[in-house]
């Protein structure tokens, strides 16, 4: 097994693992889905299908009947890639997700684990790599690189999940956050900070909108299991 990468024995396949891999390629890159595919068919692999980063993507997922989808971090349709691996795993249980994306973030490992991917493998890896990732997650286990594996395990560790990005939320949306986890109501907040109640009704939309969460509670679990409260 390649010694810089780690596979992890997941939960009981609701399947039978014997099946051959077959591959859908999940990317809005025409020509790398391309290349991608005739240097998977030179590892003797399937590729049954390809598609960009969309929702017809489950479409096609089911018309292949493929067991392996690779897919690359992306925006789809305004929502997260985080909400189509979570379609996979809503619509096609059988099928298995791996990421495979030139993203290191910790935030984006985080959501896609969370959503249900069972490997994360960044671009620019041999494909002898990404072919044992296949393999492996097509037997039932689960495949991350080095990145991958501490950011999850960090995070068992812990118990805290990876605050977004200065770029995604702004120091004042994370004081905002931060006095919303004690409980306090927009006009509290607002004295507490010193703003008005229509500021802070406005920040905390935008955290809700920003976190892909629906209502103050969850705001309030998040600060939390991120060390912000």
């Amino acid at each position: 097994m390649i010694s810089d990468a780690h596979s992890f024995a997941g939960p009981p396949p609701a399947v039978a693992r014997d099946a051959p891999p077959a591959i859908l390629l999940v990317d809005d890159h025409d020509l790398f889905r391309a290349g991608l595919r005739t240097l998977l068919e030179g590892q003797k692999l399937r590729v049954v299908g390809d598609t960009r980063c969309e929702p017809t993507a489950i479409d096609m997922g089911r018309r292949t009947r493929a067991n392996i989808a690779l897919i690359d971090t992306a925006t789809v349709d305004g929502a997260s890639t985080a909400a189509l691996v979570e379609s996979f795993a809503e619509h096609l249980p059988d099928l298995s997700v791996i990421m495979f994306t030139r993203s290191r973030e910790r935030t984006d490992i985080y959501r896609s684990i969370r959503a249900g991917a069972r490997g994360y493998v960044a671009k620019g890896a041999p494909v002898e790599e990404l072919t044992a990732a296949v393999l492996a997650v097509r037997s039932g286990l689960a495949w991350m690189q080095p990145e991958a594996s501490a950011t999850v395990l960090e995070f068992i560790r812990t118990g805290q999940v990876p605050i977004w990005g200065q770029n995604d939320i702004s120091d004042r949306e994370v004081e905002v956050l931060r006095v919303l986890a004690e409980g306090l109501d927009n006009n509290e907040i607002a004295a507490r900070l010193g703003i008005s109640g229509k500021t802070v009704k406005n920040h905390v939309s935008s955290i809700l909108m920003k976190l892909e969460l629906t209502n103050r509670v969850q705001a309030a679990v998040f600060a939390v299991r991120s060390g912000l409260a």
